[in-house]
């Protein structure tokens, strides 16, 4: 026999059957991976701009859960609460942070998870027994922080140009000029283009010899190594104790070095004054020698050549009256020790009856010595005056020492005289005895 079903019956069965492998399929996708994953809250300070639930939970670049929620925290209005839900298999712990990126610059928007220390305590743990999901705090988002950024910079560049608006604004005369001037500068450069390139040309040329020079120093340098190769350390060091010695005695009498530095001070604040006093004679030489006849000078120069030539023609007979000068000195000096040793034999032959006419000769005698010694003492400045005069001042001095001699030659035979018979020239009588007929001896 056949059974015959009713068609309402079994498409309600058939919408039974499909509603129940929908809502097994909704249980699997809902609950099923709920079972394998953890809930956390991320709480941002800043704005979530294009983050929405279903959004992407990602650890390290790979995908690790989804965003379940978004909500704004009761206690702060200003920051934002995702609940997210992350594999277990993925370690959330104490040193993990979150952030919000994007895919691009306008992509979508997901949080990214990073953990700094592996093997630190589990954030659940951490956490503790509690209804609430563990908080994870999220830094600021790099497009936030190029966001912040940028509108920074545009601020600071609206600034900027504002300034620059106001500073052509109050100097356009000046920026006008400038730009005249450059614009006459390079037109110079045009029309002197070939100047410009024979500068550049010397320039290369400098360039060159530098280059040459460089060589030079390079050698002067491997000179110099060697002269200090050759310095031995320990005259160095003998050299640097010789100065800290200096060093140290001079702060040992620094008291007299501040005297020093004092006196150099004064002296050379007189010698300022002495500078002032030397300008003022330097223009009284000025006036000197401006008032100075150039005619007068003329024939002044012309006589000191004629009387300098005449000097120079009468040489021999210079260099003759200087020697006859000498030898006259040398004469009154033997003459006067003649006189002395007489005196001192008349004396001894004499009586106190003699001491007045003795004493007359002892001083005539000192006269004499006196006379050539003075005449000595004064020979060179006799001779550097002889030597000013020339023609017939110079045969008037020869003269003079002619006859100077001869008288020298006369006191010479008296003295002569009065040695061989001093007795005679006390008394006045003659060395030869008178014949007396009436005398008896």
């Amino acid at each position: 026999m056949e059974t015959r079903a009713s068609p309402f019956i079994v498409g309600l069965f058939t919408l039974a059957v499909v509603a129940g492998a929908f809502g097994f399929v909704f249980w699997i996708g809902t609950y099923g991976d709920a079972a394998g994953r953890v809930s956390y809250r991320v709480v941002f300070s800043d704005e979530v701009t294009g983050l929405n639930k279903g959004s992407s939970v990602l650890f390290n670049g790979i995908k690790a859960g989804d965003v379940v929620d978004l909500s704004v925290a009761r206690d702060d209005p200003a920051q934002v609460v995702a609940l997210i839900q992350v594999d277990r298999q993925y370690p959330i712990n104490v040193s993990t942070t979150a952030q919000l990126q994007f895919q691009g610059i306008t992509g979508v928007a997901f949080i990214q998870l990073k953990t700094a220390q592996p093997d630190a305590k589990p954030l659940t743990e951490a956490w503790g027994e509690s209804d609430e999901p563990p908080i994870i705090y999220a830094q600021k988002s790099t497009f936030q922080d190029l966001l912040e950024g940028a509108q920074s910079l545009m601020t600071k560049i609206d600034t900027i140009a504002g300034r620059l608006d106001n500073l052509i604004a109050d100097n356009a005369t000046a920026v006008t000029n400038t730009i005249r001037n450059i614009e006459t500068f390079s037109g110079a450069l045009a029309e002197n283009s070939d100047a410009v390139s024979g500068f550049l040309a010397d320039a290369g040329a400098a360039a060159r010899r530098l280059n040459e020079v460089g060589a030079r120093i390079d050698t002067l340098a491997e000179n110099l190594n060697t002269i200090v190769a050759a310095i031995r350390p320990e005259e160095v060091r003998a050299i640097v104790g010789d100065v800290k010695t200096f060093t140290d005695a001079l702060a040992a009498n620094s008291s007299q070095v501040s005297r020093l530095a004092e006196n150099a001070g004064e002296a050379a604040e007189r010698l300022n004054s002495l500078a002032a006093r030397l300008d003022g004679v330097a223009e009284d030489v000025a006036k000197v020698v401006s008032a100075v006849d150039p005619e007068a000078l003329s024939r002044l120069v012309a006589n000191v050549d004629r009387f300098t030539g005449t000097l120079a023609g009468k040489d021999k007979e210079i260099a003759q009256f200087i020697d006859d000068a000498t030898a006259t000195a040398a004469q009154l000096r033997e003459t006067s020790q003649r006189l002395d040793a007489l005196l001192a034999r008349v004396d001894g032959m004499v009586g106190q009856d003699g001491d007045s006419v003795m004493t007359n000769i002892s001083e005539a005698a000192k006269s004499f010595r006196t006379l050539a010694d003075n005449l000595n003492s004064r020979l060179d400045t006799i001779t550097a005056s002889i030597e000013r005069y020339g023609g017939g001042g110079l045969r008037d001095f020869q003269a003079f020492m002619s006859e100077g001699r001869q008288t020298l030659s006369n006191i010479d035979r008296m003295i002569s005289n009065i040695e061989r018979n001093p007795a005679g020239f006390i008394s006045g009588r003659s060395p030869v005895p008178e014949y007396n007929p009436g005398r008896r001896f």
